[in-house]
C-alpha cells in the first residue's frame, strides 16, 4: 500500500486530505484482514466521492464565472458598437440661430425626417441663410424649438415617441411650428 494525498480547492478550503493504508500486523485484535481491507476500501471510495464532489463544485463555479464573464463581454461589445455608431454618424455640427437663440446639433439630426423643411435645408441641395456669425438663421420663435429638436433626436435614435402633453395654447403653437418645419410625425403626436 502507499499513501494517497489530494487537494480539494474552495469547497474544503485548501485542506490536504490523506488516505493512509490500513496497518495490518500480526496483532489485528481478532479482526479479519478482509474486514480491515473492506473498511479501507469504503474509506477510499468515500474520499473519492468527496474528490468528485469537489470537482463538480469547481466546474459549476467555473461555469458560473464563465457565464458572468460572457455577459460582461457582450455588454462591453454592445457599448463598443454604440460608440462606433456614434463616431460613424454624420457629425457635421450645425449651430442654428432660431429667432436670436442658438441651438447646436448635427446635420443627421436635422435630416432625420424625410420630406421636412429641415431635411431639405441641410441636405446640401440648398444654400442656407446665415447670420453674421455664420450660423444657419431661421426667423421663428425659439420658445418651442427645444421640443422640435428633442423630437428629431428621438426619431434619429428610433426611440418610441411619447405623446406630448401640453396646454391648448402651447399645443397650438407647437403644431404651427411642426407645420412650418414640415414635421408630419410631430404633428401626429399633438
Amino acid at each position: 500500500f502507499r499513501t494517497i494525498s489530494y487537494y480539494c480547492p474552495r469547497s474544503l478550503v485548501g485542506m490536504v486530505h490523506t488516505i493512509e493504508p490500513p496497518v495490518v500486523g500480526e496483532k489485528d485484535n481478532g479482526k479479519c484482514r478482509t474486514d480491515i481491507l473492506r473498511r479501507h476500501i469504503v474509506d477510499v471510495q468515500q474520499s473519492f466521492q468527496m474528490i468528485l464532489k469537489c470537482i463538480d463544485d469547481e466546474q459549476k463555479s467555473m461555469q458560473s464565472e464563465r457565464e458572468k464573464l460572457n455577459a460582461e463581454r457582450d455588454a462591453f461589445e454592445q457599448m463598443q458598437q454604440r460608440v462606433r455608431d456614434v463616431n460613424d454618424m454624420k457629425t457635421e455640427k450645425v449651430t442654428l440661430n432660431i429667432g436670436g437663440s442658438l441651438f447646436q446639433t448635427c446635420t443627421e439630426t436635422l435630416s432625420c425626417e424625410p420630406g421636412s423643411m429641415l431635411e431639405a435645408m441641410f441636405s446640401g441641395r440648398f444654400n442656407v441663410g446665415t447670420d453674421e456669425n455664420g450660423h444657419a438663421f431661421i426667423d421663428r420663435d425659439p420658445t418651442y424649438f427645444p421640443l422640435i429638436l428633442s423630437y428629431l433626436r428621438e426619431r434619429k435614435e428610433q426611440t418610441k415617441h411619447k405623446k406630448l402633453i401640453l396646454d391648448n395654447d402651447a399645443a397650438d403653437k407647437v403644431l404651427k411650428e411642426a407645420q412650418f418645419y414640415g414635421l408630419d410625425g410631430l404633428q401626429r403626436l399633438l
